[in-house]
């Protein structure tokens, strides 16, 4: 008889765990399933929608479960960056997430797409003309800022101050991009300000890069690079040239000083995509784009590689060496 009991209360138990997985199977698969769309102008940006869904899953977006994601990487080609931004426009998404001002670029452009738009870091939305309002944007679009502009006149003064002994210091820009033009102006207004001795030179394609490869550079120089999609795309051409001519460069974020840049000031790729992953998760709770401001960085940086700081025999100000966070690279890294 108790034989009996217990095996009814076995039974029982086992009858009710297969019910409650069931019913948690079925309301799982019941559960609203959200769907995103991700551009990216190139592998350089991978680290953005890295720190975007390491943010949502923070918020309980977990991916298979009750988010999907539709990556496009036009590996750095514009036709194809194009192509991608219509194709995911006409998908009938929740959410889309442009990975820069380029991406960005061509989904405003797109005056027939109505899904909203989350950027992950542009220079200056309002400047680029992405949104009208930076409290109000009144459009489908709104996203994180990168600051690049106004961190590019910065960058010209920390590069001064922790490197006095520079005279010179060569500006690279991509004359094809609006933020970069947009931050050499302000690099053109400070040093003016301040006699620091420039010379822009623009690298916008292969044939730009050769020439920056035969200009000679003198000891008391350093090379400044704006930003712009092509460039984050060579940046570790960049920082052999930079190293093969003994001259200090100076970047954008932390991924210049990983490819082997003496120094960066700004915010990393990822950060700009975990803040970015709550203006994603508000559009999925059914805010509008309109209501939702444009954001500054959270974080920002000013970084050195101790690697190519011994290479090069640095010796930053005492002024400004209390600033930097050096960032241990290998030489297996670099290359």
């Amino acid at each position: 008889m108790k034989k009996f009991a217990w095996g009814t209360i076995i039974v029982s138990v086992l009858l009710f765990s297969f019910l409650g997985f069931q019913h948690w199977q079925n309301q799982s698969e019941a559960k609203e399933q959200f769907r995103i769309g991700i551009l990216i102008s190139g592998p350089e940006r991978l680290e953005k929608v890295k720190g975007l869904k390491d943010g949502l899953q923070n918020l309980g977006y977990i991916e298979e479960m009750n988010v999907s994601y539709i990556v496009r990487n036009a590996k750095n080609d514009r036709n194809l960056m194009k192509k991608y931004a219509s194709e995911l426009d006409a998908m009938n998404l929740d959410v889309i997430v442009a990975g820069g001002a380029i991406e960005a670029k061509f989904f405003k452009e797109n005056k027939q797409g109505k899904t909203p738009v989350i950027f992950l870091g542009v220079a200056s939305a309002g400047q680029l003309h992405l949104v009208e309002n930076y409290k109000k944007p009144d459009g489908r679009m709104t996203g994180v800022e990168n600051g690049h502009i106004e961190l590019s006149a910065k960058r010209l003064e920390l590069f001064q101050m922790l490197i006095p002994s520079i005279k010179k210091i060569i500006v690279i820009y991509d004359g094809q991009i609006d933020a970069s033009l947009l931050s050499l102006e302000q690099v053109k207004k400070v040093a003016k300000e301040q006699g620091i001795q420039i010379t822009p030179v623009s690298v916008s394609d292969t044939q730009h890069l050769e020439t920056l490869k035969k200009m000679n550079f003198k000891n008391n120089e350093g090379i400044l690079v704006l930003p712009s999609f092509y460039l984050e795309e060579i940046s570790s051409q960049l920082s052999q040239i930079a190293l093969q001519k003994k001259v200090p460069i100076f970047g954008v974020n932390i991924n210049d000083v990983k490819n082997g840049f003496l120094l960066s000031y700004g915010v990393s790729y990822y950060d700009q995509g975990f803040q970015g992953a709550s203006m994603v998760s508000r559009i999925l709770q059914g805010q509008s784009s309109r209501d939702i401001p444009v954001e500054k960085p959270n974080t920002v940086r000013l970084l050195a590689n101790s690697l190519t700081e011994k290479k090069l025999n640095i010796h930053f100000s005492k002024s400004g060496s209390a600033f930097i966070q050096r960032i241990p690279v290998t030489e297996r890294e670099i290359e």
